[in-house]
């Protein structure tokens, strides 16, 4: 038994020295990764910089983003700007138009007056001529001829008091001539004849036909100062309008022209920075990929060596381990045959003393047997004594 125990207590032992020389090796391979860090550690700036270029890539991107719609926006109001100019090209071709429609009208127009100016003219003449050959009549005819020159005459009269009461209410709108007026202050009084009602139809005639062309031609004034007001009024918002369009579009291109011009400037920091940064990370990334490779190959390599001496101690250990269980097999073995010998012992001497027990207990079952046999005779012989001492 002592030498099972003490073979279990060097089996504990080797297995406690395995776990200490584990414990070990862990602990350097804590401080192989500890080292790493340390050592990525120093990558750290660099991947900062790293990402600081990669956000000033994002930044690029998004500024050549805004380039772009700029540029589109610019293009847009470009064609917006070229649309306008062609709308303020064709208002100023309807300007000339509408002015030479005006001075066609004006010219038709001035015809026209200069027409009814002569017809007026040629009409008020016939009509004096006409006048004086009534007044001729009238004193120097015959008595028919002058009668109907008196009745004519004060037709005219009463037609030339009614016109003179419409011009004081009205104005003086029918232009009447004033020769009529004062050839007639000399025959108001006059009486008429109704034998001159001939000539006084022809004077009212051409004296309402006078009236009309008067009346015609103020219209026709009237009506085209009206239509002239309206196109220069018209032509007058068109002109404001076109004027405050193209100072509009003068304006939306002067900023657009800034805004483009600062977006090109900042496009071409933006790229010289760039290239900066590209540059600087191409540097960087070099080192980084030199630094990189440097650690990871003695990364590698103490990886390797610890590997390999954990490989080596493990295999150590185990051998170490196997032989101690090989000797404590061996040790079991023995002391197990040890105990199968001393159980054989036991049995053997637990054989004997069931034997001998046996013995023990028969030898006890014969002196029961005896002993009952005495108490049985010493029954008998305390019932003889027992009658002797009554007999006595």
């Amino acid at each position: 038994m002592k030498s099972q125990i003490s073979g279990n207590q060097s089996s504990i032992n080797t297995t406690y020295m395995v776990q200490e020389n584990s414990a070990l090796l862990f602990n350097d391979v804590n401080k192989t990764l500890i080292q790493l860090d340390s050592q990525c550690g120093s990558f750290q700036p660099i991947i900062n910089d790293i990402q600081i270029i990669l956000s000033e890539k994002e930044k690029i991107r998004e500024q050549t983003s805004i380039l772009e719609l700029l540029n589109s926006e610019n293009n847009d109001l470009v064609l917006k700007i070229s649309q306008a100019i062609q709308n303020r090209d064709e208002y100023l071709f309807q300007l000339q138009i509408t002015d030479v429609q005006v001075q066609e009208q004006r010219f038709m127009l001035s015809q026209l007056l200069n027409a009814a100016k002569q017809a007026t003219t040629q009409q008020t003449q016939e009509s004096q001529q006409q006048y004086q050959s009534l007044i001729y009549q009238k004193y120097q005819g015959s008595r028919m001829t002058k009668r109907s020159a008196v009745g004519l005459l004060g037709e005219l009269d009463r037609k030339q008091q009614q016109k003179d009461a419409c011009s004081e209410c009205c104005g003086d709108i029918f232009d009447v001539p004033q020769s009529l007026k004062s050839d007639n202050q000399d025959t108001n009084n006059t009486d008429t004849d109704p034998g001159t009602d001939t000539v006084s139809q022809r004077c009212e005639s051409y004296q309402s036909r006078i009236t009309s062309l008067i009346l015609e031609k103020q219209g026709l004034e009237a009506l085209l100062a009206r239509r002239i007001g309206e196109l220069q009024a018209s032509l007058a918002r068109v002109r404001e309008t076109l004027a405050f369009r193209d100072y509009q579009a003068s304006r939306q291109l002067e900023e657009v022209g800034n805004q483009l011009s600062n977006a090109q400037k900042y496009k071409l920091k933006s790229e010289v920075r760039y290239s900066q940064l590209t540059s600087d990370l191409a540097l960087m990334t070099n080192k980084g990929i030199e630094q990189g490779g440097r650690v990871k190959n003695e990364t590698d390599n103490v990886l390797r060596n610890a590997k390999r001496e954990m490989k080596i101690f493990q295999l150590n250990k185990q051998r170490e381990i196997d032989k101690a269980m090989r000797e404590a097999d061996q040790a079991g073995i023995h002391e197990m045959n040890q105990l199968t010998k001393q159980k054989l012992q036991l049995e053997v001497e637990l054989s004997q003393y069931k034997n001998s027990v046996k013995k023990i207990n028969n030898r006890i079952k014969v002196l029961e047997e005896e002993l009952s046999q005495e108490g049985e005779e010493n029954g008998y012989l305390r019932k003889v004594l027992a009658n002797i001492m009554g007999n006595e």
